[in-house]
């Protein structure tokens, strides 16, 4: 686990606050005292227990992890893009319509199904490609891992979300002006697709794909 040591001072002063014994907060999260106490000392707990950490104390999982509040309605400093913290080397599989959008890992209650990654963006995610557009390279089923805080280069395979709430996994092309996109799809049954800037919210290079055959990741 990383070591993150104002996670552990954020989390020793919560203890002070409510004057808590560590014991007592294991018991409160379902975790032992043991792994408390590698928390106080600065390890960075798996995504289900910081979500735990947060609800208890009743702060944002940011909180924990930088001792800084996010203000309502306003989104996180790291661009938010999903609720991953580089907690572990997990990230959440989100459902493909929330894709890109916050909030869903706490509707789940932590119940979101997860893959391993080295990602190293914050707060990326992961959602499972759906339809043949794709085809041959990526199939229905398989898993991108998006970046939600790096900039998207021609060329780049992304995950595209648009104001209208429509999401697309295909390949980036950027107009000659800039001033819009081109999602083209790899599988020549389906047309290209043409927006401006302005009807994007949200543009994520993908990291990696992940393919499941018979419970196995390959």
């Amino acid at each position: 686990m990383k070591e993150n040591l104002q996670f552990a001072k954020v989390l020793k002063s919560l203890l002070e606050q409510r004057k808590l014994k560590p014991f007592a907060l294991a018991k409160e999260i379902g975790v032992s005292h043991v792994a408390i106490g590698n928390f106080l000392a600065g390890q960075l707990p798996k995504s289900e227990h910081l979500l735990s950490l947060a609800r208890f104390f009743d702060v944002q999982m940011e909180f924990l992890l930088t001792g800084e509040m996010v203000p309502a309605g306003k989104k996180s400093p790291k661009n938010w893009g999903g609720p991953y913290y580089g907690t572990s080397d997990e990230v959440p599989v989100v459902a493909w319509a929330s894709a890109g959008g916050g909030g869903y890992y706490e509707d789940q209650e932590g119940a979101a199904e997860r893959i391993k990654t080295n990602c190293k963006d914050p707060n990326c995610y992961a959602v499972k490609i759906e339809g043949d557009s794709m085809l041959p390279d990526f199939h229905n089923g398989d898993v991108a891992v998006a970046m939600p805080n790096v900039q998207p280069k021609n060329g780049d395979f992304v995950v595209a979300i648009l104001k209208t709430g429509k999401v697309y996994f295909k390949k980036l092309k950027y107009s000659k002006d800039q001033k819009g996109i081109m999602l083209i799809p790899l599988n020549l049954n389906y047309d290209v697709l043409d927006y401006s800037l302005k009807e994007i919210d949200k543009l994520h290079p993908v990291h990696s794909t992940q393919r499941f055959l018979n419970e196995k990741n390959f």
